[in-house]
Formats: structure tokens, sequence, C-alpha cells
């Protein structure tokens, strides 16, 4: 349903019992205001000489009837050069006589008037019955409400005509607390046209707020929504305004990753068909059993121990690259960590000809962190030792009071200080790295920057005496030397 459709609705629900009940109300009051003008005028009459005793004179022919003016009681001052209404038609359509308000209408039928005896018994055949037990004083009778007849009873002091009954209407039909006219309904329809001019700018503001909204999601939410105004619509528009900020930046974050993951997808397939090519060629060599067997065996194991790192840091990098949340930590025990990383290279150590040595405390060392993320950044530190390295690497864990030093060291050709920054992004590779693994994505050291970072810890490299590169991963504050 619409706001408008509703708003009406409402409006109906609420004016229309309220005017059912103002005419009720009206009906009501109006009846009485009659009674009592009926009885004020009969007792004006019955004041008047000669009005009782026409009915005492003929009793079976009495009407009541005066063409004369209205009783002194029933007089009030008029204006110069009005025609005199007559008595029998005088009513009231204010409050009851006395009040402020009185203002004398024509009704549209006369008065009209019924004697009876002591008894109680009608002095006139067609006279209306009496109820019995009618008190000693003046009274209205009950009479249906819709008929708009009013009857009053009055005792008398004449022994032939005890009681006169007077009969008159209610018409005009409105005159009890509402005007003799439908000027009252000016208000009420002043009411509905109110409501009407409230709400409708609300509705349209409101459509052209809803316009605005599909035309900026049609336009992936780069148009403004604004409404300009100060009130809750304005406020709704400004929410509708940032909340499509959020989603503009989550839709260029998405579409972002999205181009980052095709153009990742499309650099490191030929990365990994070299690997695949390579190794078939070493398994067929090692099917047809020839002389070069123990080098195609090494080669087959080199290839299949770069294409598993490269898979894997596939894998690490798509994680990192769309999981930004809060990292789910758990104890993580290094020295089995670094003990597994380094057997799982040594085969490799000696394939390349690279003496692979380990050293760890003699106890577990436990940390909070992601063990995956953990062991392929140390396994990359170590897959970079063994590849760069001439003949040596060493994978050193110290135990410290504030937590931990894990250095990788090699004897290869280093990295230049100024070419540390552009190692460290996605895809960076130093010249001298080239030049002796020219086959690589450049994953490695920016997969073990990004998990020191998700851990808090640094990841620093310097020179080693001698020639070669030491790694260093663990608290910040620079090498411990």
């Amino acid at each position: 349903m619409t706001l408008r459709r509703r708003i009406a609705l409402v409006t109906a629900a609420v004016l229309l019992p309220t005017v059912l009940a103002i005419f009720a109300w009206d009906a009501h009051d109006r009846r009485r205001a009659a009674e009592q003008e009926l009885i004020t005028f009969t007792r004006g009459l019955l004041a008047m000489p000669g009005w009782i005793e026409g009915c005492e004179a003929d009793p079976a022919r009495w009407t009541g009837r005066r063409p004369t003016g209205p009783p002194d009681s029933a007089r009030r001052p008029r204006p110069p050069g009005s025609p005199a209404p007559s008595a029998a038609r005088l009513r009231r359509p204010g409050p009851a006589a006395g009040r402020p308000g009185f203002v004398p209408v024509p009704h549209s039928e006369p008065a009209r008037f019924f004697a009876y005896g002591a008894d109680g018994q009608p002095l006139r055949p067609d006279n209306p019955a009496l109820p019995a037990g009618l008190p000693d004083d003046a009274v209205a009778l009950d009479m249906p409400a819709r008929s708009g007849i009013v009857r009053i009873s009055l005792p008398t002091a004449s022994p032939i005509c005890a009681r006169i009954v007077g009969q008159g209407t209610t018409e005009p039909w409105l005159g009890g607390v509402l005007p003799a006219t439908h000027v009252w309904l000016v208000p009420v329809l002043a009411v509905v046209g109110a409501v009407l001019l409230a709400v409708g700018p609300v509705v349209r503001r409101i459509r052209r707020l809803t316009r605005a909204v599909q035309r900026s999601a049609d336009a992936d939410y780069a148009e403004s929504v604004a409404d300009g105004g100060r009130d809750e619509i304005g406020a709704l528009a400004r929410a509708f305004d940032a909340a499509a900020r959020q989603v503009r930046e989550q839709l260029e974050e998405t579409r972002s990753r999205e181009a980052a993951l095709r153009d990742y997808v499309a650099n490191t397939t030929h990365d990994v068909m070299i690997p695949l090519t390579v190794l078939r060629g070493h398994l067929a060599e090692l099917e047809a059993g020839g002389a070069a067997c123990p080098d195609a065996m090494r080669g087959a194991l080199r290839e299949a121990h770069y294409l598993g790192a490269l898979i894997h840091n596939l894998g690490v990098s798509a994680r990192l690259a769309t999981d930004d949340g809060p990292m789910h930590a758990n104890p993580v025990d290094l020295t089995a960590l670094v003990e597994r990383v380094v057997a799982r290279h040594r085969p490799v150590a000696r394939g390349e000809g690279v003496d692979l040595q380990v050293a760890v405390p003699p106890g577990p060392l436990t940390i909070d962190g992601d063990v995956t993320l953990l062991e392929q950044a140390v396994g990359n530190l170590v897959d970079n030792a063994i590849r760069y390295g001439r003949a040596h690497a060493a994978v050193v864990l110290d135990p410290l009071p504030a937590g931990f030093v894990l250095a990788v060291i090699d004897d290869g050709p280093g990295i230049e200080p100024d070419a540390v920054e552009a190692m460290l992004a996605r895809g960076g590779r130093a010249d001298a790295a080239r030049s002796r693994a020219p086959k690589g994505q450049g994953l490695g050291l920016y997969i073990a920057a990004r998990v020191a970072e998700r851990h808090g810890l640094a990841l620093n490299f310097g020179p080693v005496e001698g020639g070669g590169l030491r790694v260093e991963l663990g608290p910040s504050g620079g090498l411990a030397g």
C-alpha cells in the first residue's frame, strides 16, 4: 500500500467517526434544546390571559392556536422593520432558552397543543395517549429520535384542562450545537485540505527520492540522491548517499581485485606451464631409462618442487588479497615448524648442491598465529636461500625474552638496499635474482612480508660478511646481527 493511500485511509478512519459523533451529539443536544424551548414557550402561553380559558370553554375543539404575536415571556427585541414571526413558529437553533445565543427562527411546522383531564384522558379523540405516572412538573415525553418530533407535558391549575401537551419539531435539522447551515463543514474540509497539503509534498519528495535512488543504482551509485532538505527525508537522502559511497568503494575494490586476479592468472599461466613441460620431459627420460636418468630425476624433482611452491604461493596470495578481516590465531610451535620446512627443502638443496643447515632451540617455542601462513612464509625464505645461494644456507631460530628471531642466511648475491622495497612488492624481483632464476612470479618475499605484517612482525634484510643475504623474521627493530 502506498503512503498516500495509507494516509487517506487513516484520515477517513479518523474523520468519519468524528463527523458521525458530532452528528449524534448535535441531534441529542438539538432535541433537548427543542424540548426546553417548547416548555418555555408553552409556559408563556399558559400565562397569557384567555389562552387556557379557551380550552375550558370548548375542550373538544380547542387546538391552542393563537393568531396574535408571541407571549411576553417569549418576546425578544428585533431590528426595526423586520416582520414579527408567528408565536407558534418560534424556535432557537442555539443553546436552550435563557442562555446566550437564543435566536428565534421559524419552524417548518407550527407547534400543536393537546388538552387532557385530571385523570390523564384526552379531551379530544385524536389526542395522543399519555404515559402513566407523569410527574407534577414539566417533563419531556419520549419520542422516536428519527421522527424529528418533540413533546412536552405541563400540569395546569385548571380543573378541566389539567394537563397540556405541546408538540413541536427539531427542524431545521441542524442547530443543537452546530449552526443551522453547513458552515460547520468548512473546518472539516479545512482539516482534510491541510492534511492533503501537508502530505502531498512529502509523497512527491519520497517519489523523487525513489527515482533518484533507482537512477543512482543504474549508474553504479555514482549519482548523488541528496534531497537538500533539513528534515527526515533530507536525512534519509544523505543516508542513501553515505551508503552509496560505501557501495561504490566496495564495487571499486571488488573490480580491482577481479582485475588483479585476471592479470594474476594470465601472468602465472605461463609460469605454471613451463615447469610442467620440463617435468614431462624429465619423466619421459626416466621412462626411457637412458644414461641421463640421475640428471633427469634431479630435474624432475626440482621442477616438481618449484611447481608445488608456486601453487602454494598462489593460494596464499589469493587468501591474503581477499581476507582483510582479523586473523584467527592459534598456538604455533615455531621449532617444529622450522624443522618441517627444512626437512621438506633438504632434497631440493642437495639437488642444487647447497648445504642446508638448521639451528633451533631444544624445546618448543610457541607463538600465536596462523600455522599455514607462517609455514608458507618461512618456506619461501628458505626456498629463496636455496635458489640464490652458492654453496651454503642456514636457518637459525633464536628465542628472545620478548619473542623470537628467525634468520635465513645464504651466500648468494644479496640484495641492494635500494632494491628491498621493490622486492617486497607483488611480482618484484631484483636484477641479480633475475639472472640466477629467470623463471618465477616474484611472490615469495611479497607473501613473507604480508604474513609478517598480519602477525605484527617485521621482515628485515641485511648483508652477510663475505657475501650473501640475511633475512630476519621477528619483532620490529632491525637485524639482530
